[in-house]
């Protein structure tokens, strides 16, 4: 289900801060930047551009760098507002009209405000990132749900009753759709290449963890049991 977030509905469950929930909403929407919009995103562009180029921003990413050779530095800082930034950039304070348009507006507004609100160490870098246009199959069984309207509750059924069920269960595939990728790759060098470095990159999320897959599956009451059955 795809939630208003930013208007024109369009959004996500779970935050734009995500970029692998991102990559489901941009596979649904045509990939199309209007004239007016491309001048708007390339003024933010020229401006991500400028504070990137901010002395301050080299000597974060060396901070980082030793850090992550740990070496001693001073505690750094990074403050993601996560599901927050709905908060900061709200729908009215976009100015695209085009769904792809606010997408990429709301992504490249919270560079912004990062390096001149936040100002915590996180490195404000000139470039814009595209990620691979993708598709995600099930595991062979999917629960049901019921509600889960943004984010708010929801109720669910889970698919795995027995432990035979188990054998129903199948790796899930992610599929790339190669060409709307070059498609949106191209789009985006084309309206802002000549002012941020335009990357392709794999979409990042932020666990590898299937706790919560399992607990989909299986049920939560049912999951919790189960540890008592194996031990």
């Amino acid at each position: 289900m795809i939630v208003d977030k930013l208007g024109n509905d369009i959004g996500d469950e779970l935050g734009f801060s995500m970029e692998y929930e991102t990559q489901k909403v941009i596979k649904a929407i045509e990939f199309k930047i209007s004239s007016r919009d491309k001048k708007i995103i390339r003024e933010i562009a020229r401006r991500i551009a400028e504070l990137a180029a901010r002395d301050e921003e080299d000597e974060k990413r060396i901070l980082w760098y030793k850090h992550n050779d740990m070496e001693r530095t001073r505690p750094l800082i990074f403050c993601d507002p996560e599901n927050g930034w709905y908060e900061i950039i709200t729908p009215d304070k976009l100015k695209c009209k085009g769904n792809l348009a606010r997408i990429w507006e709301f992504k490249l507004r919270k560079e912004i405000f990062w390096g001149e609100c936040i100002k915590d160490d996180r490195v404000v870098e000139p470039y814009f990132t595209v990620n691979y246009v993708f598709e995600e199959t099930d595991r062979g069984l999917s629960a049901t749900f019921y509600g889960r309207q943004g984010s708010g509750s929801y109720r669910w059924v889970a698919p795995i009753k027995d432990y035979n069920d188990f054998d129903k269960l199948s790796p899930a595939r992610i599929i790339v759709d190669y060409e709307r990728t070059k498609e949106l790759y191209n789009l985006a060098f084309e309206v802002m290449g000549d002012i941020l470095e335009i990357r392709l990159r794999g979409a990042w999320w932020w666990s590898l963890g299937r706790t919560w897959n399992i607990v989909e599956l299986r049920g939560l009451g049912q999951f919790m049991m189960d540890f008592g059955q194996l031990s």
